[in-house]
């Protein structure tokens, strides 16, 4: 296992690399930089010189930085500074909000942000918090856009050990220790069941004094993608700028064009209605402006069929939508508000431009194993966030995932947008534990598409492992062009395992694929692949380094 002395030498590394790449960029930028700016500036070099000593001095080091960030509060790699200092004096919670700050100042949370090192950050901050699930996702954000991070797929294997993941952990901290020696003492001890992550306890004083410089030192999480320093701030803050102007300038140039729907006016005072984008059993969606902030969205307008259940359904659908809106995840597209007005019930979402999976295969027919496996393991990572948090989909199949046309996988309608009259009452019962730790709900309605179905959702009962089995299918049918099943043949097919082995479609598949079909479509529940996170584990084991593209 490192010690901090194995730390502080990585650290050291990373930071004299800093310093070298940065001088040439502190000099052409302090041409534009105002007095405050380059004051800033200073202070961040002050605060790399106090981390790069020997014993590293982090209470200073986060005092430079905070003095630096109230100057010129637009830098990214300040925060990441200032982050890397809270977890190493235990401000765990500090630490969050650098990282985040941070991620929202490079593009926000998941969009493309390629801030590898913010993530790494987060991630350890967060999982010495006790909050694993989160740090998992974090991690293997950061694992996408640098998928050379020895340490990001340690802190994953770290996470996962947390909660009980035994394979999970041994996939990651293998790759891990493939990446960095640095790492294999951590892959012998995980192979001997031994723990392989203790968590730090937070400082009692969140702002801590105290804690002698260099102290369980974590090390350069957090610089190993930024390596221009606080310099990167610079040319951000300049293109921000930039870019308010240039945006603010369209949304008015578009704003006479965008006709409303609505004769007294833009929607509850604030979504100028533009053109309708789709339509479904449930209602029309619209793209539409925000006028308040001025972002483009979506906005689904539920039919009168949801008005003719009553107030008793009308509220059933309104909490289903609070549900969902509560998921804040980079992989799923996010509802920013819901109106219950007098002329209907608005759902406004995300507004993602792309291809869903459904339009790419019937383009493409089927994707290839490595275009599959990179676009599942998004939707695993979206999956499990929701699971984390008692939200299951319910009707995962590829015409509710996206890929955008910037390269993003975004898992689209988590269990409420679904025909009101097409739903089958069945008996209300709070969740229950069925055998080996399954956790099933007796649902109000069945919703879903049955051939995506899990044959216990089929009945009413749902639960994580219900989504597992979607996955299952979506990944047959991504990789052969087929269904699985034939839709007409109903739950018998599925409880029978009729289906024909992906590797007899297309010889080229490696013959574990039919291993995990076959384990993600055990019709039992409680034998089936447990958890989206396990299903991500064995496409990580299957090999592919596969990156999203635009396909």
């Amino acid at each position: 296992m490192w010690n901090a002395a194995d730390f502080m030498r990585f650290f050291l590394a990373l930071s004299l690399l800093t310093m070298v790449l940065a001088a040439p960029i502190e000099a052409a930028a302090k041409r534009k930089l105002s007095v405050d700016e380059q004051h800033a500036l200073k202070l961040i070099k002050r605060a790399d010189d106090a981390m790069s000593a020997i014993p590293a001095d982090f209470n200073k080091a986060a005092r430079s930085l905070r003095q630096a960030l109230d100057l010129a509060p637009y830098n990214p790699s300040a925060y990441n500074k200032l982050a890397t200092a809270f977890n190493n004096l235990k401000n765990y919670s500090g630490a969050v909000e650098a990282s985040m700050k941070s991620l929202e100042l490079t593009g926000g949370l998941g969009t493309g942000n390629r801030n590898s090192a913010a993530y790494e950050n987060l991630a350890w901050a967060q999982l010495n918090l006790g909050d694993a699930r989160s740090a998992i996702a974090n991690a293997s954000l950061a694992i996408q856009q640098n998928p050379r991070s020895a340490m990001a797929y340690a802190l994953r294997a770290f996470a996962y050990e947390e909660i009980g993941e035994k394979e999970a952990k041994l996939i990651s901290i293998k790759a891990a220790a493939s990446l960095s020696s640095a790492f294999k003492g951590h892959h012998e001890r995980a192979l001997a069941g031994k723990r392989i992550f203790r968590r730090r306890a937070a400082a009692t004083d969140e702002r801590p004094s105290g804690q002698g410089p260099g102290q369980d030192v974590l090390g350069a999480i957090g610089l190993g993608v930024l390596v221009s320093g606080g310099f990167i701030g610079v040319a951000w803050y300049s293109r921000r700028k930039l870019l308010e102007r240039a945006s603010a300038a369209k949304i008015a140039a578009k704003n006479d064009a965008l006709s409303s729907e609505e004769d007294d006016g833009p929607l509850a005072g604030k979504y100028k209605l533009s053109r309708i984008i789709g339509k479904g059993g449930m209602g029309q969606v619209w793209e539409a402006l925000d006028l308040t902030l001025g972002r483009v969205v979506a906005i689904k307008l539920m039919t009168e069929d949801l008005s003719a259940m009553g107030e008793a359904g009308r509220e059933y659908y309104m909490q289903e939508a609070r549900t969902v809106a509560a998921l804040h995840h980079p992989h799923i597209i996010g509802i920013y508000e819901i109106l219950d007005l007098k002329s209907g019930l608005y759902l406004v979402f995300e507004m993602a431009k792309g291809k869903t999976i459904q339009h790419l295969l019937a383009e493409k027919h089927n994707l290839t194993f490595a275009e599959s496996v990179a676009i599942m393991r998004p939707v695993c990572d979206a999956l499990e966030f929701a699971h984390a948090r008692g939200v299951v989909h319910r009707d995962l199949k590829p015409a509710n995932v996206m890929l955008t046309d910037q390269g993003f996988v975004k898992v689209m309608d988590f269990g409420i947008a679904r025909k009101v009259n097409s739903t089958v009452d069945v008996s209300q019962r709070g969740g229950q534990a069925e055998g080996n730790g399954i956790v099933l709900d007796h649902t109000r309605t069945i919703v879903g598409t049955p051939v995506y179905m899990a044959p216990e959702a089929e009945e009413g009962a749902v639960g994580a492992v219900s989504d597992v089995f979607s996955l299952g299918v979506c990944l047959y049918e991504m990789l052969t062009g087929r269904l699985p099943y034939d839709a007409r043949g109903g739950l018998a097919l599925k409880l029978e395992r009729q289906y024909i082995p992906p590797s007899q479609h297309d010889g080229t598949l490696p013959a574990s694929v039919d291993q995990l079909i076959a384990d993600a479509l055990d019709p039992n529940p409680r034998t089936r692949i447990r958890s989206a996170m396990a299903f991500r584990a064995r496409l990580d084991e299957l090999g592919s380094t596969a990156e999203v593209r635009r396909l």
